[in-house]
């Protein structure tokens, strides 16, 4: 797929890993749709205001929110090529506190799967109908899902839809990120390994997948371990 001129959305782009995704496309000339609950800081980098890209505020667990998402993208770009999901909450603590003794909150653990595998899906399938409106290119292409995945539940999805869309034209596949020194990440933990992905080495293999269409299906993993 080329990236120049098409439209992508991206959950969780206004920072860490999804905004390093974004203006990795955005310099390759891509329109971005681009959904955060947070508001974006202006830097230097990147221009939220700029005239390619679409920023609302919006829970990837709401159907409402997300299917004003897809509404908004079609009245500004009159299409969408690829979604990237990136929306994600994390937590570093152990399954088990044995200095407090006590046990892993099971309300932040449904949170984390809420967000991370339910608002996946919930993207994913009404991003779909958009995807499926697109003219196949040369080589049968209609769209491409990226997923991160924080959960092996993501990867299962991304295989299974892998194959249910593919007579579609619609590629999916995941990214399977290692520690990153992004905002999310404990200092303590990244400070173990040798060497910690940055949010730009995150960009730079998404333009990778994009360009080439043999990527589908299989989860990649970004680590330097």
């Amino acid at each position: 797929m080329l990236i120049s001129g098409s439209v992508f959305l991206i959950t969780g782009g206004a920072s860490g890993m999804g905004r390093a995704a974004a203006e990795v496309l955005l310099q390759e000339g891509a329109h971005l749709t681009i959904l955060d609950l947070q508001r974006p800081l202006q830097d230097a980098n990147f221009q939220f205001g700029h005239d390619r890209v679409l920023f609302l505020q919006v829970d990837v667990t709401s159907e409402k929110d997300v299917l004003n998402a897809m509404d908004a993208t079609k009245r500004k770009f009159g299409k969408l090529n690829g979604v990237l999901n990136c929306a994600a909450v994390f937590s570093t603590a152990p399954i088990y506190d044995f200095k407090t003794l006590e046990p892993h909150s099971k309300q932040i653990f449904m949170k984390i799967l809420d967000v991370n595998l339910c608002g996946t899906f919930n993207v994913i399938r009404l991003a779909i109908g958009l995807l499926a409106e697109n003219e196949p290119d040369a080589d049968g292409e209609r769209g491409i899902i990226i997923n991160t995945s924080s959960k092996a539940g993501v990867i299962g999805m991304t295989s299974s839809l892998a194959k249910e869309l593919k007579s579609w034209g619609i590629r999916v596949l995941d990214i399977a990120p290692g520690v990153s020194n992004d905002d999310f990440v404990d200092a303590s933990a990244a400070n173990m390994l040798p060497r910690t992905e940055k949010p730009s080495d995150f960009g730079q293999l998404v333009k990778c997948i994009i360009a080439n269409q043999m990527f589908n299906g299989t989860s990649v993993r970004l680590t330097a371990t």
